[in-house]
């Protein structure tokens, strides 16, 4: 394939279009260029910068932050509007935000007009909830749960259809993904390796900032196929948040904003129609006062008011992956961007958020078989059931097998949401026969479904959501319960203290200092399927969450109640629960079917049971795996010669083996071969062969965005999506 002749073609074929990508990106550019040197202005001219203080570059302008001072900190992944030149459309994926290949696209896209549909839906109507008891409500707390937005593939070892690695168009990912780091200033080092206490004291922290400076980092060192390059062939990392997903998290922000922020600007959004859904007003003065010093004639002065983006207002938890700390950070500009960029210029100094994480293999935003093996015997008793059994032996389920091998070269079942999705998400071509959707048509379409019938791309994409849906709602969803328990007991630490403030801590519970206004977690697909599998039948409907999907859980406090023979609402507080735009409240067991809100007792009945860290995760399979008597016959074996010989035999063999496949992991080659990677350049590039190795089906945490068993994928991430 000749990149230059298709290019030329693809400006021929529609030279208006390309002419204004083109502008459009390169006004991005020069709009990203000013925005890093008026930042870096502005910090020229105050002479001071609070250590491990953050700059956004690129895609966003304007201050975010993720601290974790005093160390290196990871400022903002952002993505141009530019990729770097490959194939025509390789930069679908990493600067296009177009949708034009298909007549349609699916909801699991978010595309622009799918994400504006799913905006906050207003409260019933105050009438409403009189005859159930209710007088008057206010907003005490919201906790939204997000799944990160677009990205690309979660690895380079994700088996797709023949020729997807080797087709520039689908196995080349270019962003321009630039990293803002900012080191601390020796002055609060020093001082906090005494005093680490210190470490989120921003008086402190301007010790020393005129020794404040930035780093940017660029992922673009091994850009030079064949002989080096990136697991994506180009200059985007896997699994990493595109264009794309910054949009819709921006649009996940701004739907927060026009649902719980009055902020005198906008008198028709919804917090400021009706004060019973307003979390914050920023008509309010916040940030007033000083509590550090004495006020005049030696009265002390009012405690400062905390700005709506600082503890305990704001509580920011994510796992520590590239895609997740991005959305949940452009969600949050989405939220409080310019009430951010105004403190930046009034205070003379960037607001710092503070994010909350832990290592990513041991963390709990998804269900992890490395920290309770028992997950797994929970997913493997589902893809074990009869019904599961059964439906793979559906003549449908055939069909698309045979479809996959027959047409696309192998059975890639496992991999087929990740793989059709990223591709038809990010405007890249489908293999003919799965390029149906949108009743879009190929020349072969009257072959194609005398074979294996119509619309071929939903069928196999719906094959493959039932198979792993299913699990998390198996037995009671008890595979989602266990796996998923921890992070209902980090929730529900936020939500107790509002509702029962004078609830003390059980045994070896760790209560929160202060519980935040909003708390938003954000994570993977195998965050939402779980949550959402866990509060009942009729609240998790199967369907895969979509990129950017929102979970919300809102806290009402009922300030005063009507006569009623039957109280609803005994706590004296409600929640109302929402998944992208939709209230799902009345589905859960024990909620009124006609209300959007329902008593804060009913989530805590159902979630309460399974919201610990002391889980039973002992693995009954892997005791049976082992037998009896398995260890006595391992010593027998070793204790004779023949036994020692075989144990010296298999080191050696094992050695041979690990290094062969080092050699070929840096080499991408065997050895003896002539290196060649999926995509070479050389002038005008030209195609290679590459035969694909299996996917590491490892069970010890998510590599990727999935957890499926058997058949299907299982702890492919770094967006346990399926992460």
């Amino acid at each position: 394939l000749d990149f230059t002749t298709e290019k030329k073609r693809s400006e021929e074929r529609s030279p208006r279009k390309r002419q204004h990508r083109t502008a459009r990106t390169e006004g991005r550019r020069r709009d990203d260029k000013q925005g890093m040197r008026a930042t870096t202005a502005r910090r020229k001219i105050r002479g001071r910068g609070a250590p491990g203080r953050a700059s956004e570059s690129a895609a966003s302008s304007g201050p975010s932050a993720h601290p974790s001072a005093p160390s290196l900190l990871l400022a903002s992944l952002a993505i141009s509007g530019a990729a770097v030149a490959g194939a025509s459309s390789a930069d679908r994926g990493g600067g296009d935000t177009s949708y034009d290949r298909y007549p349609s696209y699916p909801p699991y896209c978010s595309t622009p007009d799918e994400m504006r549909s799913r905006s906050v839906p207003p409260l019933l109507d105050a009438s409403t909830y009189f005859d159930h008891g209710i007088g008057k409500t206010r907003l005490v707390q919201v906790v939204p749960i997000i799944r990160h937005g677009a990205r690309t593939p979660w690895s380079d070892r994700m088996e797709c259809w023949d020729g997807y690695w080797q087709d520039p168009e689908t196995g080349v990912w270019d962003c321009d993904l630039t990293t803002i780091m900012s080191p601390p200033s020796p002055p609060f080092v020093s001082d906090v390796e005494v005093n680490p206490e210190d470490v989120n004291d921003p008086t402190k922290a301007r010790a020393g900032d005129d020794a404040m400076f930035l780093f940017e980092k660029r992922y673009d060192a091994l850009h030079r196929p064949p002989e080096l390059s990136n697991a994506m062939n180009g200059t985007c990392m896997t699994g990493q948040l595109l264009l794309r997903g910054y949009e819709q998290e921006m649009t996940n922000g701004r739907h927060l904003r026009d649902a719980y922020v009055k902020d005198g600007t906008n008198k028709n959004n919804m917090a400021a129609m009706d004060e019973r859904i307003r979390l914050f007003d920023l008509t309010e003065e916040v940030g007033m006062g000083d509590d550090e010093t004495d006020g005049d004639d030696g009265v002390p002065p009012a405690p400062r008011v905390p700005r709506p983006y600082e503890p305990p207002n704001l509580y920011y938890r994510v796992d520590d992956e590239q895609r997740t700390l991005m959305s949940g950070e452009i969600l949050l500009r989405g939220l409080f961007g310019d009430f951010l960029r105004d403190h930046a210029e009034s205070l003379g100094e960037d607001p710092m958020i503070i994010t909350h994480t832990a290592d990513y293999h041991h963390d709990v935003l998804a269900p992890r078989s490395n920290i309770c093996p028992r997950v797994e015997d929970l997913w493997l008793d589902a893809e074990e059931s009869k019904e599961l059994v059964a439906y793979n032996e559906t003549e449908e389920v055939k069909t698309l097998r045979k479809m996959m091998v027959d047409t696309m070269g192998r059975d890639f079942s496992g991999n087929v949401v990740d793989c059709l999705m990223t591709s038809i998400c990010t405007d890249r071509p489908l293999p003919d026969v799965i390029s149906d959707y949108g009743n879009a048509s190929s020349e072969k379409e009257s072959e194609y479904a005398e074979k294996y019938g119509s619309n071929r791309f939903e069928r196999l994409i719906n094959f493959e959501v039932e198979t792993e849906t299913f699990h998390h709602r198996y037995n009671d969803a008890a595979y989602s319960k266990l796996g998923i328990g921890p992070l209902w007991h980090e929730i529900l630490r936020q939500i107790r203290p509002v509702v029962d403030p004078q609830r003390p801590p059980k045994d070896g519970e760790v209560p929160v200092e202060e519980p935040a206004k909003l708390a938003l977690f954000s994570g993977h697909d195998s965050t939402l399927h779980p949550l959402l599998a866990s509060l009942g039948g009729e609240v998790f409907d199967g369907r895969w969450a979509p990129y950017a999907s929102m979970l919300i859980i809102e806290i009402h406090e009922i300030t005063g109640k009507t006569d009623v023979k039957v109280d609803h609402f005994p706590s004296n507080h409600a929640f109302r629960l929402l998944f992208n735009g939709r209230a799902l409240t009345s589905k859960m067991d024990g909620c009124q079917d006609d209300l959007d809100l329902c008593d804060v007792s009913v989530l805590f009945k159902q979630v309460e049971p399974f919201a610990i860290l002391d889980r039973d995760c002992t693995s009954t399979r892997l005791d049976e795996d082992r037998g009896p008597g398995a260890l006595e016959e391992a010593e027998k074996l070793l204790s004779s010669s023949g036994g020692i010989l075989l144990a010296l035999l298999t080191v050696v063999a094992s050695a041979v083996a690990g290094g062969l496949a080092v050699y070929v992991y840096l080499m991408k080659s065997l050895p003896f071969t002539d290196g060649a990677r999926r995509v070479a350049y050389a002038g005008t590039p030209s195609l290679t062969e590459l035969t694909l190795t299996e996917e590491d089906n490892q069970t010890d945490g998510f590599e990727n965005d999935e957890h499926v068993g058997g058949g299907v994928s299982r702890d492919k991430d770094s967006d346990g999506e399926l992460i």
